[in-house]
């Protein structure tokens, strides 16, 4: 089980939450991420990252969201017991942009 802590900061006010997340959670949804994060255009992903950008969401590119955070999602996950094929799933993750 993992608490994730997600802060959200709206001009001077700043608001954290945390929420539960099992292991099975985490790793299915970051194989999905993997699988589906190359089947988006580079079109929409610019246009995203511009949409972070001018509603002031930090960080607003894709990698730096990678570099930040999925990276650490996929160092925390080594401390669970998953099965061999999701376990294998998760190894295989790429944490780079396609």
């Amino acid at each position: 089980m993992f608490v994730l802590v997600t802060t959200t900061s709206i001009g001077s006010t700043a608001v954290a939450d945390k929420v539960k997340v099992g292991c099975k959670d985490l790793a299915l949804t970051l194989i999905t991420w993997d699988q589906l994060l190359p089947l988006v255009p580079e079109d929409d992903i610019a246009e995203n990252e511009h949409q972070l950008n001018e509603n002031g969401v930090e960080p607003d590119t894709y990698q730096d969201i990678i570099d930040r955070h999925i990276n650490d999602l996929l160092n925390d996950i080594d401390n669970c017991d998953l099965n061999d094929a999701v376990e294998e799933m998760v190894e295989d993750i790429d944490p780079e942009l396609p």
